[in-house]
């Protein structure tokens, strides 16, 4: 087991490191060795379960960091000019999707997972990428990340409701509603009302102190993730909520510190192992079986991205081709997609042929937006001197 484990940490980490170097998301790297190492290729390492709960808790931490690093003040404050942008951009794929996969014979309930996963704007990859090409500041730089921030809210609380009325077992749509409406009750009054008197209190007795305050902020999203899991919205946006209540009036002083502890431990260690276990699912022989879906799913998932942002910038003064530049800049992928589609694959909504073509556009979607981006910039600079930065 632990060589087995010494096998995937080292895989991982160079392959990420590789990906990474090339100015992509480590993540493309992880799952691409997962897949070249694992099952689907070369067989050197597979599943087991001591890999399933150390990827289990990557991702948790994966979510908890998400969370702590998404300030509502940022999205309250840039919401007005994002919200459309990120609306169309969660409607378009998922339509999109759902029509696919069940003009091809996949069911609904696929269809609807499937086009769910497809509105994913992955904010870590999309914040490479601009820093990558000194973007962060332009005008069509901030309004990426904010409409990222915001599609990962939607999209969770959308797959959430979709999971738990596909998801539960055939259970009423009714008890699904009320279910998800009382885990967001009781997560909000525990998370507004609870954490910051119980995170007072333990610094008072102090047990806050380094490393206390990591050991708080994984104790708390393990909690909210089981919570969720109970609630039949799986363990991802119970993580993702602790990650926003966990806040420096919660941690006080010890806030920063953990931040920097779940992420060196969660990045550096537990994720890498998630997204290279996920690669051991992928079939490859699907491109040859289904190559119609697979060319399908993906254009449905770019094509859906780039159109969402000309509709969404339409109200505005900016032109048509800051929007497609920005659905180009949307279709970042590479974290939350690919765990959603676990997620879904594991609770049987998905087949193993859709993950797959779900992780292929996870690919093809991501490699050219860094490309595409560097040459928007000088397409769009003529006629929108917002985005170029001006």
């Amino acid at each position: 087991m632990l060589a087995d484990l010494a096998l995937v940490l080292l895989l991982a980490w160079l392959a990420g490191a590789l990906a990474g170097r090339a100015g992509y998301p480590p993540v493309l790297g992880e799952l691409a060795a997962g897949v070249v190492f694992g099952p689907p290729v070369l067989g050197w390492v597979g599943p087991s379960e001591a890999l399933t709960v150390l990827a289990t808790l990557g991702v948790v931490l994966l979510m908890l960091l998400a969370g702590i690093r998404a300030d509502p003040r940022d999205i309250a404050r840039h919401a007005a000019s994002a919200l459309l942008p990120a609306l169309a951009g969660l409607a378009l794929p998922m339509a999109l999707g759902y029509f696919v996969v069940t003009v091809l014979g996949g069911t609904p309930e696929a269809g609807l997972m499937v086009g769910v996963i497809l509105s994913v704007t992955a904010l870590a990859t999309v914040s490479r990428v601009l820093l990558d090409l000194d973007m962060l500041g332009s005008g069509l730089g901030q309004r990426l990340l904010c409409v990222s921030l915001l599609e990962v809210i939607l999209v969770l609380v959308t797959f959430a409701v979709v999971n738990g009325a596909v998801g539960g077992g055939g259970e009423p749509l009714a008890t699904v509603v009320l279910k998800a409406a009382g885990f967001l009750l009781g997560a909000a009054i525990a998370g507004l009302w609870v954490l910051p008197r119980l995170g007072a209190f333990l610094a008072r007795i102090g047990l806050l102190r380094a490393p206390g305050g990591a050991s708080f902020a994984v104790l708390v999203a393990v909690g909210f993730g089981a919570a969720s899991g109970a609630a039949g919205l799986t363990f991802v946006p119970g993580a993702f909520l602790a990650g926003l209540f966990i806040t420096p009036e919660v941690l006080d002083e010890q806030f920063e510190p953990a931040a920097r502890s779940v992420r060196d431990v969660g990045l550096g260690v537990l994720t890498p192992v998630f997204f290279f276990a996920a690669g051991f699912a992928a079939d490859l022989g699907v491109i040859v079986r289904e190559p119609v879906l697979v060319v399908a799913i993906v254009a449905a998932g770019v094509g859906g991205k780039i159109l969402a942002g000309v509709i969404g910038l339409l109200p505005t003064r900016a032109s048509w081709r800051e929007g497609a530049v920005l659905g180009m800049g949307m279709n970042g992928r590479g974290g939350i997609d690919v765990i959603l589609a676990g997620a879904a694959l594991a609770g049987g909504v998905i087949t193993a042929d859709l993950f797959t073509a779900l992780v292929i556009t996870t690919f093809a979607a991501t490699l050219p937006v860094p490309i595409l981006l560097q040459w928007g910039q000088g397409w769009i600079a003529p006629a929108s001197p917002e985005a170029s930065g001006a």
